[in-house]
């Protein structure tokens, strides 16, 4: 049992760093700006009309949908409190 657990805490060691260096992997991308919100967010999605793109992005108390017609300036179109955070709070 305790040579098992030494081999397990020595792979441990060895392939941890492994993983947490793959967390800095471009894959092709490029951070060109961010948003920030005061919770954490739960979903993006994205789509295209008339050739600009969009971003909606979901979290536990509303939706916003931000134009990307200038990816480094993203510019809230719309924005909705959700369902649950207008009850909890007695606004509907």
């Amino acid at each position: 049992m305790f040579v098992k657990k030494n081999i397990l805490n020595f792979l441990y060691i060895l392939f941890v760093p492994f993983f947490i260096s793959a967390q800095k992997v471009s894959l092709n991308t490029e951070l060109v700006s961010q948003v920030a919100f005061n919770e954490n967010s739960s979903d993006i999605w994205g789509f295209e009309n008339n050739g600009i793109k969009y971003a909606i992005i979901g979290n536990a108390t509303k939706t916003s949908v931000f134009s990307l017609e200038d990816p480094y300036n993203p510019i809230l179109r719309y924005g909705t409190w959700s369902l649950i955070y207008l009850e909890r709070y007695k606004i509907i």
